[in-house]
């Protein structure tokens, strides 16, 4: 599997030269375009500690053909080796030649191991330098309790082998395009980010937020289930993600999986009745039907106006009747002006002083 791609070159302040080549799609052969290219210098690396990243000198951007070229300034001090790698969240990074690193940006160690080509540029300009990059993601259907429904579920792997402990992302936003787990890929997590029932790529039928909990759906638990008993999984699950990606993480604390150890639910509520849909006993209109308007899940919204009052419909999502449960420790984000302040107070509070004693 490959990373982004790191050249070293033996180089003498004559004249400018010219690295230029290509950064393609391994599975496709298709060129990978706003991909970064960046180089150091060797001398730039001298005294720092080996799990430091590369420090960029300078970088540029592939062109639609997939296409990069940067000229090296023959000038600055110490030009004695460089390294031009490339930098992709969604793609392995590969020291040049299938020099695999496994984060975003290789480490000063890396830029030492065998299998890294070095290029003398005093040679001339260094053409058809080209990357190719496999990508980092698997998708798998994974089957939710009963096996007649599964929820389309991609996992990130890092280069290196595993075990790893997993981070995980469950949202209603299309997980092809809903980038708010971008940052932790590069990372040496395994990364599962996941459609919630009826979204997008995933079968059933969407009952916001209803099979996540601890009802007779509890998908969040089924998920969790799968990925322990993956090979590269270590045992551990995390989760993170804001707003219904935050929500999705109170209802998997309250199904009290034994291998969910901790989650980081931002502007979210573990109560859906008091802080989502009925705040004070009110329906809060605009927002709920704002809401499903925007995802295309209008057709729900008679089920909610049937249950004005506090029923059993709201019990299985409402952690307030589980916090004994919950051995998970959460923390808790938002703000004074969120939709979910309350919320996010009552979380933190609720765990505080009902949560089992993990959450505590």
């Amino acid at each position: 599997m490959l990373l982004p791609a790191l050249l070293a070159f033996a180089v003498t302040p004559l004249h400018a030269g010219l690295v230029s080549g290509t950064v393609t799609d391994g599975a496709t052969g298709d060129p990978l375009n706003d991909v970064t290219v960046g180089f150091t210098r060797h001398s730039a690396l001298s005294g720092l500690p080996a799990g430091d990243s590369v420090p960029l000198e300078a970088s540029v951007q592939t062109g639609p053909d997939g296409t990069f070229s940067i000229e090296i300034n023959p000038t600055t001090p110490g030009v004695d080796r460089l390294f031009v790698f490339t930098g992709s969240k969604w793609h392995f990074n590969q020291l040049f030649d299938a020099v695999e690193t496994s984060r975003h940006l290789p480490t000063v160690a890396d830029t030492s191991r065998p299998g890294v080509v070095e290029l003398d540029l005093t040679l001339g300009d260094a053409p058809g330098i080209d990357f190719v990059l496999e990508t980092n993601r698997t998708t798998t259907m994974v089957a939710m309790r009963g096996g007649v429904t599964h929820l389309s579920t991609d996992v990130y792997l890092p280069a290196r082998n595993g075990p790893f402990p997993a981070m995980l992302y469950r949202t209603p936003y299309n997980k092809v395009t809903d980038h708010g787990y971008a940052a932790y890929i590069p990372y040496d997590y395994a990364m599962v980010v996941q459609d919630t029932r009826g979204r997008f790529a995933s079968e059933g039928v969407d009952r916001i937020f209803h099979d996540d909990a601890w009802g007779e759906h509890q998908d969040g638990f089924d998920t969790v289930d799968w990925i322990v008993a993956q090979p590269w999984a270590d045992g551990r699950v995390a989760s993170f993600g804001g707003s219904a990606r935050g929500i999705t993480q109170y209802m998997l604390s309250g199904a009290d999986h034994p291998n969910y150890v901790c989650g980081a639910p931002q502007v979210g509520t573990p109560n859906l009745y008091a802080h989502g849909f009925f705040q004070g006993g009110g329906f809060r209109k605009a927002m709920v039907e704002n809401w499903l308007g925007g995802q295309g899940s209008l057709d729900y919204l008679p089920v909610i106006e049937a249950h004005p009052n506090y029923d059993e419909y709201w019990e299985t999502v409402d952690l307030t009747t589980r916090a004994a449960q919950v051995d998970a420790r959460l923390m808790n984000i938002g703000g004074w002006y969120d939709i979910f302040s309350q919320g996010t107070i009552d979380g933190f509070t609720l765990l505080q002083y009902s949560g089992g004693e993990g959450a505590l």
